[in-house]
């Protein structure tokens, strides 16, 4: 698997680091991100 590095302020960092449940790594907690504004869905794009 590809890997990117990223740089993170130390705030940006604990935030992540808090979300982490026991077990978890850091790229799943990424991924369960719901991330606001990530693009429209093919319906909207429709309808527009």
């Amino acid at each position: 698997m590809a890997a990117k590095t990223i740089t993170l302020e130390l705030d940006a960092y604990e935030k992540l680091r808090r979300a982490k449940r026991p077990g978890e790594s850091l790229p799943a907690v990424v991924r369960r991100a719901e991330i606001p504004g990530g693009g429209i869905t093919a319906g909207e794009l429709l309808a527009y």
